[in-house]
């Protein structure tokens, strides 16, 4: 519940994981991909998202399409917004990449994707703790956070975040 209030979710919406590595697995195996589907994601994307996509690429035949990185919101939005179509199951960005440290427009970029009937995840690792947050406002379908970087608490802590109408699904 404190970890809930803090992130701007209800409790019912998370579940206690490893880290984000775990969080991504757990959506993506409960995703039924078939050959041809669209996982759209950054092009600074670190191991816990890429290595999963790359797996889904090599074994069931899904599209890896990468976004690169903009300057301003608007250029960001727009490239992925060009990326969605319907065979795109799943946008999974992190909300602050782990190389560079570019932040994305996460509530921008999950309403466009949800507006398209796309899923988003998003990798919170350098934002959660980092920067006030709330999953509701962000607007996200599923994020995974690490509570051990900026949270300081105990290695592999984390949780899951699965918007409340699809807990259920």
């Amino acid at each position: 519940s404190r970890l809930a209030g803090f992130l701007g979710a209800e409790a019912g919406e998370l579940a206690l994981m490893r880290g984000v590595s775990e969080a991504f697995q757990t959506v993506i195996r409960g995703i039924d991909w078939k050959p041809g589907d669209r996982i759209v994601i950054s092009a600074d994307e670190e191991a816990a998202l890429l290595l999963p996509c790359l797996h889904l690429r090599d074994c069931r035949g899904v599209e890896v399409v990468k976004v690169p990185l903009h300057h301003d919101e608007q250029g960001a939005v727009e490239a992925v917004v060009a990326r969605l179509d319907a065979r795109t199951r799943l946008l999974a960005l992190s909300h602050v990449t782990t190389d560079v440290g570019y932040r994305f427009p996460a509530q921008a970029l999950c309403a466009a994707a949800r507006q398209q009937g796309v899923w988003s995840f998003l990798d919170m690792a350098h934002s959660a703790g980092l920067m006030p947050l709330d999953l509701h406002d962000l607007g996200c379908d599923f994020a995974g956070l690490l509570s051990y970087k900026w949270m300081y608490a105990p290695y592999a802590s984390g949780a899951l975040y699965v918007r409340q109408d699809l807990v259920s699904q």
